[in-house]
């Protein structure tokens, strides 16, 4: 049984509220295991930067700032590769207002973004992990040519996750195309499309 269920919230609290309910409805959280080769490719990759000092370096002198932006861009091209490799960008038609496709573009990238930084939180743990086995202290202290504590370690990680992502990840292929658009796209937007691919069809009919 079809069942149409519709409401009405005035402002910026109600687009809000419509968002965040729709991004939570497809439940992004359910793409990580689709992250699995992209995540162990990006490991791979800043596993390998944590043995190069000159990254040690790197991590101590760019700063918080610079930091941050690097990881801003890191997810986003991840986020724009995504949607760019598995064709979840929708180009207004027709049959169909100029700011529903809207509402469902900003609600896909929303949906990937967050399933982006549940990706990204892991490989941070699985870095810093490594970072903390595989970068001895004495020698760490000695390269930086200061005493080092655990916010070393987070700073290094942090710069090693970005680099991982945008150098490994952004190359690597998500395992399950099919989870990726059911999830994204949500269930009213894939009952729309099936509805007009029927129209298309008129075998279908």
């Amino acid at each position: 049984m079809d069942v149409d269920a519709r409401y009405v919230s005035p402002g910026e609290r109600g687009r809000l509220c419509l968002w965040s309910g729709m991004v939570l409805a497809n439940r992004p959280w359910k793409i990580l295991p689709s992250f699995k080769g992209a995540v162990a490719g990006a490991f791979a990759t800043g596993a390998y930067a944590l043995v190069i000092p000159t990254i040690w370096m790197l991590a101590d002198a760019v700063g918080s700032a610079r930091l941050l932006l690097l990881m801003v861009a890191a997810i986003a091209s991840m986020v724009v590769w995504i949607i760019v490799a598995h064709h979840l960008w929708e180009r207004p038609n027709d049959r169909e207002a100029r700011h529903w496709t809207a509402l469902y573009n900003g609600v896909t990238v929303l949906t990937i973004t967050t399933a982006v930084l549940f990706a990204y939180t892991v490989l941070f743990m699985l870095i810093l992990l490594a970072a903390s086995v595989f970068v001895p202290g004495a020698y760490f202290q000695s390269t930086l040519k200061h005493p080092v504590g655990p916010g070393d370690y987070l700073t290094l990680a942090w710069l090693g996750t970005s680099l991982a992502t945008v150098a490994g990840a952004i190359g690597s292929s998500l395992e399950n195309e099919d989870t990726v658009r059911e999830i994204a796209h949500g269930y009213r937007q894939r009952r729309r499309n099936e509805n007009y691919a029927s129209e298309d069809d008129p075998d279908a009919q």
